[in-house]
């Protein structure tokens, strides 16, 4: 069987489609980064907008807080009284008791004060809310642009490790495919080898059998060869042809032995059934041994008479003539070619 060469198209394909670890997160990292950059965005925006919120926020809580009341002139007249003896402390330290006396008032009458200004209370827990939410937001900001940074950073080693990977994957697969053409033009030189042995083994096979038939034409006591033709070629005969020339008998011979020993004797002892029927007979069934090359040889004692002969897939007719019958014959088959098998028989010699 001759060497097969291949080409290396599915081993690129396969190094084409792999996909890199590296690769993978890569692409993860920049939808990650995306998404905190477009967190960023939107966080800022809503910033803006309590800033803006708590600013106006502020401007009404001032004009609530200056409008006039009685209740805001008792709380202005608290804060007075603490900013002035807190001045006397300065001085004074033994006047400690008088200051926690004066800011406890200041206390109530702020808590007064609120409760009597419902919009001053509406405004300032407005006030404290909106500075929560710009807190939270400001913590918020602080935290993605961290993490941004982070994957920024992230990226840069992920692309530098992704070009390095690269980088090695074509130099694999240009050495990949250096050793796939090395040993293409190997099994290239195999295959020719093989196809100039088969040739030369053929060539002397037919040198082989072409002797082999001269000998056997030369060993014809020369009385006989005078009368017999020459051995008649292949293609003139049927495909199953009885032969009383002792010549054709003997090339038959020769060429069988020629092609069974230039072949590598795989088959050597295996068996196939060559049945053979013939009208108003017994059904006989011969088996044939492999000698090698596809060549087969069997011999069993049969009548005469119109035969049909079969074997695996094959039919043929032949006639075998009536004044040997019973008589022991040899039957030679070749199936060198199975699209055109040939099988000869004759009375065998030693009997």
């Amino acid at each position: 069987m001759f060497a097969k060469c291949f080409t290396p198209s599915i081993v690129i394909l396969s190094l084409l489609l792999s996909i890199n670890g590296h690769a993978k997160s890569l692409a993860a990292t920049k939808a990650e980064l995306d998404n905190y950059q477009a967190q960023l965005i939107s966080t800022q925006a809503e910033l803006t907008a309590y800033s803006e919120q708590l600013k106006t926020t502020e401007q009404e809580l001032e004009q609530a807080a200056n409008a006039p009341s009685p209740e805001k002139d008792i709380y202005d007249a608290a804060k007075a009284e603490v900013l002035k003896v807190k001045a006397e402390v300065a001085q004074d330290p033994s006047k400690d008791g008088e200051l926690n006396n004066a800011q406890f008032k200041l206390t109530l009458a702020e808590r007064k004060y609120k409760k009597s200004n419902q919009q001053l209370e509406q405004l300032d827990e407005q006030k404290q809310a909106l500075e929560q939410k710009i807190a939270t937001g400001t913590a918020r900001i602080a935290s993605l642009q961290n993490m941004i940074s982070k994957h920024e950073q992230l990226i840069d080693k992920l692309a530098t490790q992704q070009a390095v990977n690269e980088s090695s994957r074509l130099e694999k697969q240009r050495q990949e495919l250096t050793r796939l053409k090395a040993e293409n033009e190997r099994l290239r030189a195999l295959q020719q080898a093989e196809q100039q042995a088969a040739t030369k083994a053929a060539a002397l096979a037919q040198q082989q059998v072409q002797q082999a038939v001269a000998v056997a034409q030369a060993a014809v006591p020369t009385a006989v060869a005078s009368v017999v033709p020459a051995t008649t070629d292949r293609s003139q005969r049927e495909p199953v042809t009885f032969l009383s020339n002792p010549a054709d008998i003997a090339a038959e011979q020769a060429r069988q032995k020629a092609a069974a020993t230039s072949a590598d004797g795989s088959q050597v002892g295996d068996l196939k059934t060559l049945t053979i029927r013939i009208p108003d007979q017994l059904t006989r069934s011969l088996k044939l041994r492999a000698l090698g090359g596809n060549q087969y040889q069997g011999d069993s004692k049969v009548t005469f008479g119109e035969a049909r002969f079969s074997l695996d897939d094959y039919r043929w007719e032949a006639e075998i003539p009536k004044e040997h019958k019973y008589k022991r014959m040899e039957f030679l088959l070749d199936l060198s070619d199975s699209e055109n098998p040939y099988m000869v028989f004759y009375v065998k010699a030693d009997q």
